[in-house]
């Protein structure tokens, strides 16, 4: 999809103006740690570990607890594995032409992971670095400042609504234990018990302001992470 960005101002402004343009979008999931929780990851975010359920594959005195994580589908129904080092890539649908005004939309499947425990899951979505994205050696105009995010439930309830990125954020609904034993990376996904599993739909939309003219080539890195704390059953 292309598009024309009116600028204000002389010829050289008309000249952008009739130049087709597409913006970049770049997104993944880094994962943090989150698709199988640590104990380095619960103290970075905050978990108490008063309680023994609020440990993933951590043995307290000696008493093995209950695993519990929060786990992703890809686009071609496979457990994705993802690390920080190693994010998984999210696809937008026009997330390549993505212009001041336009949206590109991905869907995201979460699933509960852990047979016996329920879970409680905070999604937030962050720039990587300051959001700015290098090739070749030249660092493009960060665009990150434009953009809003909304965020669906599969019933098409808007949990998030045209938020910019450092308010977006939200508590998903508590996923009910999955019922069956945990899947692997690289598994094919297969439902577990109701309310186990929920699919989003991201939105991400480019606002138009007349200052975006000056990001015609511009691009932004942002992450999308999973944070899990196990709840009673």
């Amino acid at each position: 999809m292309d598009a024309v960005v009116t600028a204000p101002g002389g010829r050289a402004a008309n000249r952008l103006a009739k130049k087709r343009q597409k913006q970049h979008l770049t997104a993944v999931i880094a994962a943090l740690g989150a698709l199988t929780l640590t104990a380095a990851v619960m103290v970075t975010a905050s978990f108490t570990t008063a309680a023994q359920t609020d440990e993933a594959n951590v043995n307290l005195s000696s008493v093995a607890v209950p695993n519990f994580g929060v786990g992703v589908v890809d686009r071609d129904g496979v457990v994705a594995a993802a690390t920080e080092d190693s994010p998984l890539p999210l696809r937008f649908e026009h997330g390549s032409e993505l212009i001041p005004g336009g949206t590109a939309t991905a869907t995201l499947t979460v699933f509960n992971n852990s047979e016996r425990l329920a879970n409680s899951t905070d999604l937030h979505i962050a720039p990587i670095g300051d959001g700015s994205v290098t090739i070749d050696g030249q660092t493009r105009p960060n665009i990150t400042q434009f953009l809003r995010f909304t965020i669906k439930d599969a019933a098409g309830t808007v949990l998030l609504r045209a938020a910019p990125i450092a308010q977006a954020g939200i508590v998903l609904p508590e996923l009910a234990p999955r019922g069956d034993e945990e899947l692997e990376p690289g598994d094919t996904f297969e439902g577990g018990a109701d309310e186990s599993v929920t699919t989003l739909t991201i939105e991400i939309q480019y606002a138009n302001y007349p200052e975006t003219a000056d990001y015609v080539t511009g691009r932004s890195a942002i992450g999308i992470s999973l944070h899990s704390t196990s709840a009673a059953p």
